[in-house]
Protein backbone atom coordinates (compact mmCIF):
# COMPACT_ATOMS: atom_id res chain seq x y z
CA UNK A 1 0.00 0.00 0.00
CA UNK A 2 1.21 3.54 -0.71
CA UNK A 3 -0.08 7.11 -0.81
CA UNK A 4 -2.10 6.45 -4.00
CA UNK A 5 -4.04 3.66 -2.26
CA UNK A 6 -4.73 5.89 0.74
CA UNK A 7 -5.97 8.67 -1.52
CA UNK A 8 -8.33 6.20 -3.23
CA UNK A 9 -9.69 5.04 0.14
CA UNK A 10 -10.20 8.64 1.23
CA UNK A 11 -12.11 9.57 -1.92
CA UNK A 12 -14.37 6.50 -1.71
CA UNK A 13 -14.97 7.00 2.01
CA UNK A 14 -15.92 10.64 1.41
CA UNK A 15 -18.21 9.70 -1.48
CA UNK A 16 -20.13 7.23 0.68
CA UNK A 17 -19.91 9.37 3.81
CA UNK A 18 -18.06 6.61 5.67
CA UNK A 19 -16.15 7.54 8.81
CA UNK A 20 -12.82 5.83 8.13
CA UNK A 21 -10.72 8.69 9.46
CA UNK A 22 -9.32 6.76 12.43
CA UNK A 23 -8.40 3.68 10.39
CA UNK A 24 -6.77 5.71 7.61
CA UNK A 25 -4.75 7.72 10.11
CA UNK A 26 -3.57 4.48 11.74
CA UNK A 27 -2.43 3.14 8.35
CA UNK A 28 -0.65 6.40 7.53
CA UNK A 29 1.10 6.30 10.90
CA UNK A 30 2.22 2.70 10.39
CA UNK A 31 3.52 3.44 6.89
CA UNK A 32 5.39 6.50 8.11
CA UNK A 33 7.05 4.45 10.84
CA UNK A 34 8.16 1.94 8.21
CA UNK A 35 9.68 4.74 6.16
CA UNK A 36 11.41 6.18 9.22
CA UNK A 37 12.84 2.79 10.12
CA UNK A 38 14.15 2.35 6.61
CA UNK A 39 15.85 5.74 6.71
CA UNK A 40 17.42 5.05 10.10
CA UNK A 41 18.72 1.61 9.21
CA UNK A 42 19.66 -0.94 11.84
CA UNK A 43 22.71 -2.60 13.32
CA UNK A 44 23.43 -6.29 12.85
CA UNK A 45 22.62 -7.01 16.49
CA UNK A 46 19.12 -5.58 16.20
CA UNK A 47 18.35 -6.90 12.69
CA UNK A 48 16.20 -9.81 13.85
CA UNK A 49 14.10 -7.64 16.17
CA UNK A 50 13.81 -4.95 13.51
CA UNK A 51 12.68 -7.45 10.88
CA UNK A 52 10.02 -8.89 13.20
CA UNK A 53 8.71 -5.40 13.98
CA UNK A 54 8.53 -4.44 10.31
CA UNK A 55 6.75 -7.68 9.42
CA UNK A 56 4.21 -7.07 12.18
CA UNK A 57 3.56 -3.51 10.97
CA UNK A 58 3.20 -4.64 7.35
CA UNK A 59 0.71 -7.31 8.42
CA UNK A 60 -1.28 -4.63 10.25
CA UNK A 61 -1.33 -2.41 7.17
CA UNK A 62 -2.43 -5.27 4.89
CA UNK A 63 -5.18 -6.32 7.33
CA UNK A 64 -6.44 -2.73 7.62
CA UNK A 65 -6.42 -2.41 3.84
CA UNK A 66 -8.49 -5.58 3.43
CA UNK A 67 -10.94 -4.51 6.13
CA UNK A 68 -11.53 -1.07 4.61
CA UNK A 69 -11.89 -2.54 1.10
CA UNK A 70 -14.57 -4.98 2.34
CA UNK A 71 -16.36 -2.35 4.39
CA UNK A 72 -16.55 0.08 1.47
CA UNK A 73 -17.82 -2.67 -0.85
CA UNK A 74 -20.57 -3.70 1.60
CA UNK A 75 -21.71 -0.13 2.23
CA UNK A 76 -21.73 0.65 -1.50
CA UNK A 77 -23.78 -2.52 -2.08
CA UNK A 78 -26.41 -1.38 0.44
CA UNK A 79 -26.95 1.93 -1.34
CA UNK A 80 -29.50 2.33 -4.14
CA UNK A 81 -30.28 5.15 -6.54
CA UNK A 82 -33.52 6.36 -4.96
CA UNK A 83 -32.32 6.06 -1.34
CA UNK A 84 -32.28 9.80 -0.59
CA UNK A 85 -34.92 10.95 -3.09
CA UNK A 86 -37.87 10.95 -0.70
CA UNK A 87 -35.95 12.76 2.05
CA UNK A 88 -34.89 15.45 -0.40
CA UNK A 89 -38.44 15.81 -1.75
CA UNK A 90 -39.98 16.49 1.67
CA UNK A 91 -40.40 20.22 2.18
CA UNK A 92 -38.37 21.57 5.09
CA UNK A 93 -40.34 22.83 8.06
CA UNK A 94 -40.49 26.51 8.86
CA UNK A 95 -37.92 27.16 11.58
CA UNK A 96 -40.67 27.92 14.13
CA UNK A 97 -43.27 25.33 13.07
CA UNK A 98 -42.29 22.37 15.25
CA UNK A 99 -40.11 23.96 17.94
CA UNK A 100 -42.79 23.04 20.50
CA UNK A 101 -41.78 19.37 20.29
CA UNK A 102 -38.50 20.13 22.08
CA UNK A 103 -40.15 22.12 24.87
CA UNK A 104 -40.99 20.43 28.16
CA UNK A 105 -44.32 22.26 28.40
CA UNK A 106 -45.63 23.38 24.98
CA UNK A 107 -47.81 26.46 25.02
CA UNK A 108 -51.59 25.95 24.64
CA UNK A 109 -52.52 25.50 20.98
CA UNK A 110 -48.89 25.35 19.93
CA UNK A 111 -48.99 21.71 18.81
CA UNK A 112 -50.49 21.11 15.35
CA UNK A 113 -54.05 19.89 15.87
CA UNK A 114 -53.84 17.66 12.78
CA UNK A 115 -51.16 15.48 14.39
CA UNK A 116 -50.71 13.75 17.71
CA UNK A 117 -47.72 12.25 19.51
CA UNK A 118 -47.87 9.39 21.94
CA UNK A 119 -45.25 7.49 23.90
CA UNK A 120 -45.78 3.87 24.90
CA UNK A 121 -43.71 2.48 27.75
CA UNK A 122 -43.45 -0.98 29.26
CA UNK A 123 -45.22 0.09 32.43
CA UNK A 124 -47.90 2.12 30.67
CA UNK A 125 -47.83 4.64 33.54
CA UNK A 126 -45.81 7.77 32.79
CA UNK A 127 -45.85 8.93 29.16
CA UNK A 128 -43.13 11.57 28.69
CA UNK A 129 -43.00 14.07 25.85
CA UNK A 130 -40.56 13.58 22.96
CA UNK A 131 -37.64 15.39 24.56
CA UNK A 132 -37.94 13.35 27.76
CA UNK A 133 -38.30 10.17 25.73
CA UNK A 134 -35.15 10.90 23.70
CA UNK A 135 -33.16 11.47 26.88
CA UNK A 136 -34.53 8.76 29.15
CA UNK A 137 -37.23 6.72 27.44
CA UNK A 138 -37.76 3.29 25.98
CA UNK A 139 -40.46 1.59 23.94
CA UNK A 140 -41.91 3.29 20.88
CA UNK A 141 -42.85 6.91 20.33
CA UNK A 142 -45.76 7.16 17.87
CA UNK A 143 -46.63 10.08 15.63
CA UNK A 144 -50.03 9.91 13.92
CA UNK A 145 -52.10 12.23 11.78
CA UNK A 146 -54.34 12.57 8.76
CA UNK A 147 -52.92 12.20 5.23
CA UNK A 148 -51.21 15.44 4.24
CA UNK A 149 -51.03 16.70 7.82
CA UNK A 150 -47.25 17.07 7.65
CA UNK A 151 -46.03 13.88 9.34
CA UNK A 152 -43.12 13.42 6.93
CA UNK A 153 -42.06 17.05 7.35
CA UNK A 154 -42.35 16.63 11.11
CA UNK A 155 -40.22 13.47 11.15
CA UNK A 156 -37.60 15.04 8.86
CA UNK A 157 -37.46 18.02 11.21
CA UNK A 158 -36.87 15.75 14.22
CA UNK A 159 -34.34 13.48 12.49
CA UNK A 160 -32.23 16.39 11.23
CA UNK A 161 -32.48 18.65 14.29
CA UNK A 162 -29.36 19.06 16.49
CA UNK A 163 -31.57 18.92 19.61
CA UNK A 164 -32.38 15.30 18.75
CA UNK A 165 -28.71 14.34 18.67
CA UNK A 166 -28.05 16.27 21.86
CA UNK A 167 -30.86 14.47 23.71
CA UNK A 168 -29.86 11.06 22.34
CA UNK A 169 -26.23 11.68 23.33
CA UNK A 170 -27.47 12.17 26.88
CA UNK A 171 -29.38 8.87 26.64
CA UNK A 172 -26.50 6.90 25.08
CA UNK A 173 -23.58 8.34 27.08
CA UNK A 174 -20.78 7.30 26.97
CA UNK A 175 -21.51 5.42 23.73
CA UNK A 176 -21.76 7.22 20.37
CA UNK A 177 -25.11 7.59 18.59
CA UNK A 178 -26.26 7.09 15.01
CA UNK A 179 -29.50 8.57 13.71
CA UNK A 180 -30.76 6.42 10.83
CA UNK A 181 -33.96 7.23 8.98
CA UNK A 182 -36.05 5.94 6.08
CA UNK A 183 -39.09 7.56 4.49
CA UNK A 184 -41.57 5.22 2.85
CA UNK A 185 -43.16 6.59 -0.29
CA UNK A 186 -46.31 4.90 -1.60
CA UNK A 187 -45.92 6.36 -5.09
CA UNK A 188 -42.17 5.80 -5.24
CA UNK A 189 -39.95 2.97 -6.47
CA UNK A 190 -40.11 -0.60 -5.18
CA UNK A 191 -37.23 0.06 -2.80
CA UNK A 192 -38.97 3.16 -1.45
CA UNK A 193 -42.07 1.12 -0.66
CA UNK A 194 -40.52 -2.12 0.62
CA UNK A 195 -39.11 -3.60 3.81
CA UNK A 196 -35.90 -4.33 1.90
CA UNK A 197 -35.53 -0.63 1.14
CA UNK A 198 -36.06 0.20 4.81
CA UNK A 199 -33.45 -2.32 6.01
CA UNK A 200 -30.85 -1.35 3.42
CA UNK A 201 -31.26 2.35 4.19
CA UNK A 202 -30.93 1.84 7.95
CA UNK A 203 -27.92 -0.45 7.57
CA UNK A 204 -26.31 2.00 5.14
CA UNK A 205 -26.64 4.84 7.66
CA UNK A 206 -25.45 2.73 10.58
CA UNK A 207 -22.46 1.14 8.83
CA UNK A 208 -21.17 4.33 7.26
CA UNK A 209 -21.05 5.95 10.71
CA UNK A 210 -19.77 2.81 12.47
CA UNK A 211 -17.95 0.69 9.84
CA UNK A 212 -16.36 -1.44 12.57
CA UNK A 213 -19.80 -2.98 13.20
CA UNK A 214 -19.62 -4.72 9.81
CA UNK A 215 -17.03 -7.13 11.20
CA UNK A 216 -19.29 -7.94 14.16
CA UNK A 217 -22.47 -8.70 12.19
Amino acid sequence: MHSKDLATFRRESERLGVQHTTQLKAIESALQKLVDRGDEGSTASSAAIELSTVQHMMAHVRLSERNITKELAIIAGLGFESRTVRHSAISPAHKESFQWVFRTNPKPGEQDATMSTCNTTDSGEHKPNLLEWLKHGGGTFWVSGKPGSGKSTFMKFIADHPATRSALSHWAHPLPIVVASHYFWGSGTGMQRSLQGLLQTLLYDIFRHCPDLIRIT
